[in-house]
C-alpha cells in the first residue's frame, strides 16, 4: 500500500499523530546525537551553522525552561517571530516542550500589524531574535539571541488534542482569522510528509 499524502487524512495510519514533535525529537537526539538537526547557511555572505541532535535538544530544553520560569503554561500562547535562522526550529520547539502553543509572526509584515496579531490572540510574549526584535510593534518580548539562562528542565505531560500552533489566515477577504492546529494534526501532517517523500535519517531536507 503506498504512503497517503497529507491532504488524504481518512487513509493515514491509525494513530500517526499520537506521538508529538517533541517526542520524536527527544528520541532523536537518544537515537543519533551527534547527526546534523540544522543547518543555518546565514543568507548572503554569512557564515554558516550547524547545531545536531544533542546540541539542539539542549537548546531546546534550556529554553523550554526559560519560557516556564516566565510563566508559560500548558496552552499558552506564544508568538514566534524569526526568519530563516536557527532561532526559528529551536523556539518553535521550545514553545511546544514548554507546553505552549506557537503563534508565527511574519517579520516581514508591517510592526503594527504583527503587534496587532499577536494581541488578537492573546500572545503571553513573543518569542524574537536579533535579525527581528526590530520588526514588532508592542509586547512582552524575548531574545532567543541571548542567554537563556539556567532554570530547572520542565516536564509536561503530551496531550496530542492540545493546540500545538495557531496560523492566521491571509486576511484577503478581511482580517486575518486564527486557525488552531492540535498537536495530533501537526504530528500527523509531517510525519505523513515524512512517509511520502520517503526522507531517510542522514538526509537534507531545505526550508525557506
Amino acid at each position: 500500500m503506498p504512503p497517503a499524502t497529507w491532504e488524504e487524512g481518512a487513509s493515514l495510519p491509525a494513530g500517526i499523530g499520537d506521538r508529538p514533535l517533541t517526542e520524536i525529537r527527544a528520541l532523536a537526539a537518544v537515537a543519533c546525537p551527534d547527526s546534523t538537526a540544522i543547518v543555518d547557511h546565514g543568507g548572503r555572505g554569512g557564515n554558516a551553522s550547524h547545531l545536531t541532535h544533542r546540541s539542539l535538544d539542549l537548546l531546546v530544553a534550556r529554553w523550554a525552561a526559560r519560557l516556564a520560569s516566565e510563566g508559560v503554561t500548558p496552552g499558552s500562547l506564544i508568538g514566534l517571530c524569526a526568519g530563516a535562522e536557527i532561532a526559528a526550529p529551536v523556539g518553535f520547539l521550545a514553545i511546544l516542550e514548554a507546553g505552549g502553543a506557537v503563534v508565527p509572526l511574519d517579520p516581514s509584515l508591517p510592526a503594527g500589524r504583527l503587534g496587532a496579531l499577536a494581541a488578537g490572540v492573546g500572545c503571553r510574549m513573543i518569542l524574537v531574535s536579533d535579525a527581528t526584535e526590530q520588526a514588532i510593534d508592542g509586547g512582552r518580548l524575548l531574545n532567543l539571541s541571548g542567554d537563556s539562562a539556567d532554570h530547572p528542565r520542565v516536564a509536561v505531560p503530551s496531550d496530542p488534542e492540545r493546540a500545538a500552533v495557531v496560523y492566521h489566515t491571509s486576511g484577503s477577504t478581511g482580517r486575518p482569522k486564527p486557525v488552531v492546529l492540535s498537536h495530533r494534526a501537526l504530528s500527523s501532517r509531517i510525519r505523513s510528509m515524512i512517509d511520502w517523500f520517503g526522507i531517510a535519517p542522514g538526509e537534507v531536507v531545505c526550508a525557506g
